[in-house]
């Protein structure tokens, strides 16, 4: 069973529920517009139930209301941004790759770098289900015999790029092969290898010429490969 817990929203959406206490939807709305919300009771409610889209202007519209309908009387009664994303689970971002803490945001929205953000526990499991499925994949691969060459397939000119992708799905391979045997044959990655055959002002069409040949090369070395996949 996947575990499941709340999003950003729902944690906003279940605080200002709480600190609204007994106040009314239209008390939080109507101070809410005084300070330049568009808002409604029905607006607030969608909130309240985590069906919105959190931003730094909502939180601030919603602390300026909340502490409106509350009775603040100074700054120092006011709320924070802590008391708006206070949560005692995980807060699940909605891709399952980033879940977070209230801490760990905290010290990101404080001026700390993006990885503070992350639960590391959270992390290195999807780490290591990641990291799973990429040696299932790799297993499957034609890749050039010498190691040290599809290594560094990956690195060499940075992630792989749309170019990559179109062209190994032409050819009906993994855009990993391509970049790999791109470094095997040229030392350098399939973009870079064309604009230098092709030369500096080539013309789309010539580019295109180039690309055949190059990808007709990558595809000769791989049906000579003696590690390949049969």
């Amino acid at each position: 069973m996947v575990d499941s817990y709340p999003t950003l929203a729902q944690v906003v959406g279940k605080n200002v529920r709480n600190l609204r206490g007994a106040h009314t939807l239209d008390d939080v709305a109507a101070y809410g517009r005084k300070f330049g919300a568009t808002w409604s009771s029905g607006s607030v409610s969608a909130i309240e139930r985590g069906n919105f889209k959190v931003t730094i202007e909502t939180l601030i519209f919603l602390a300026f209301a909340l502490d409106q309908v509350r009775g603040a009387e100074t700054v120092g009664d006011g709320l924070t941004i802590r008391d708006l994303l206070d949560s005692d689970e995980l807060i699940d971002f909605g891709a399952n790759t980033i879940r977070t803490t209230t801490s760990d945001l905290m010290k990101f929205l404080s001026g700390q770098p993006s990885g503070h953000v992350l639960n590391m526990e959270h992390a290195m499991d999807l780490f290591s289900e990641q990291l799973k499925d990429w040696v299932g994949e790799m297993d499957e691969m034609n890749l050039p015999t010498n190691l040290a060459s599809f290594h560094i397939g990956v690195e060499e000119g940075g992630p792989e790029t749309r170019t990559d992708i179109r062209l190994a799905k032409k050819i009906g391979i993994h855009p990993y092969e391509l970049r790999s045997w791109a470094i095997e044959l040229w030392g350098k990655n399939f973009e870079s290898r064309r604009d230098e055959v092709a030369g500096k002002d080539a013309t789309p069409q010539k580019k295109g010429r180039v690309s055949r040949q190059l990808l007709n090369e990558i595809q000769e070395a791989m049906k000579g490969n003696s590690n390949g996949v049969d």
